[in-house]
């Protein structure tokens, strides 16, 4: 009989004679020695990678998640000579992420317009909600490039209505 398996047969007998050593095992690993199987070695150092592995990988979807394409929130930008798009955001809100997915979208098609935020938990963009009486979340307000407001749009649902609302601040050639 080789060291291992004398081993394993006097940690389980010794398993059996401790009751509470065997109510520390897993049910699996009861039934085991109950059989007269030997129970292999802990695996605690598997149960760890196996949770390190499962908070990484919810770590990585979590930040997968997040939105992309960062916006600027220098609203001073608003009549400093381009049309300029400016989204009421808050950041917890699924709505201001999903209107900042199609601003993203609308920011490549149409280069003529700065998209901005507004975010509703910063003084900035408290200041902004109230000076242009803008509801707190998903509302885009459209300047021109002297920083008279244009269209509004709340909750816009389309990457083409923002375009539709884009192409009436911008000066055409």
């Amino acid at each position: 009989m080789s060291d291992q398996t004398k081993q394993s047969d006097k940690s389980a007998a010794h398993t059996q004679d401790d009751p509470s050593e065997l109510e520390a095992l897993s049910p699996g690993q009861r039934a085991m020695i109950k059989r007269g199987q030997q129970v292999p070695p802990s695996s605690a150092w598997k149960r760890t990678v196996i949770t390190l592995v499962i908070i990484v990988a919810a770590g990585a979807l979590i930040i997968g998640l997040l939105p992309k394409g960062i916006f600027s929130d220098d609203l001073s930008q608003i009549g400093a000579g381009t049309p300029v798009a400016v989204l009421v955001y808050e950041p917890a809100h699924p709505t201001s992420i999903g209107v900042m997915d199609l601003m993203r979208a609308a920011r490549r098609d149409n280069p003529g317009v700065t998209f901005l935020v507004a975010t509703s938990g910063t003084p900035e963009g408290q200041a902004f909600i109230r000076h242009f009486n803008m509801p707190p979340t998903g509302a885009l307000l459209f300047f021109d490039a002297q920083g008279q407001p244009g269209a509004t749009l709340l909750v816009p649902d389309s990457v083409e209505a923002i375009l539709a609302a884009a192409a009436k601040v911008v000066p055409q050639h």
